[in-house]
């Protein structure tokens, strides 16, 4: 499994809490082989039907929403006071300036640790083997990669 697969998927968790399917796995790890970065990748992420609906429906209700859902999706547990306060500033700000929010949820990802990272990882461990078989069939690959 290469580390392209891996942070792929774990894209996948943290934007959608399922494993990706396996033409969009395909997609995206043939983007990466062609030159695109994960991070391109998950912009072009944010810009699928899924994503919004995940996301931007959490607006109306504020960005502590956002957060907490991005929360739910990798760590399974709400978001702390203090950890709404913190990511929602940054959720707000990326809003303001119209930077992706994905930048934001991939960053709660990577400042994870102790048992939310475990957490994460062991989700996105778990997660491979269901999509190598192809289980489930979303259209999110179906957005440009800039």
């Amino acid at each position: 499994m290469s580390s392209t697969t891996f942070e792929i998927e774990k894209l996948y968790i943290e934007f959608f809490n399922r494993p990706a399917d396996a033409g969009g796995l395909q997609f995206y790890v043939n983007a990466v082989n062609n030159g695109a970065t994960i991070t391109q990748v998950a912009h072009a992420m944010e810009n699928s039907a899924e994503y919004k609906a995940n996301f931007t429906t959490q607006w109306s209700t504020g960005v502590d929403s956002s957060v907490d859902h991005a929360f739910m999706n990798m760590f399974d547990h709400h978001a702390s006071m203090q950890e709404l306060n913190v990511w929602g500033y940054k959720f707000m700000d990326a809003l303001v300036n119209h930077t992706p929010t994905s930048d934001v949820i991939m960053q709660i990802a990577d400042a994870a640790t102790g048992a939310d990272l475990q957490h994460l990882m062991q989700k996105v461990t778990n997660a491979l083997p269901v999509q190598l078989v192809g289980v489930q069939s979303h259209e999110v690959h179906d957005v440009a990669i800039a």
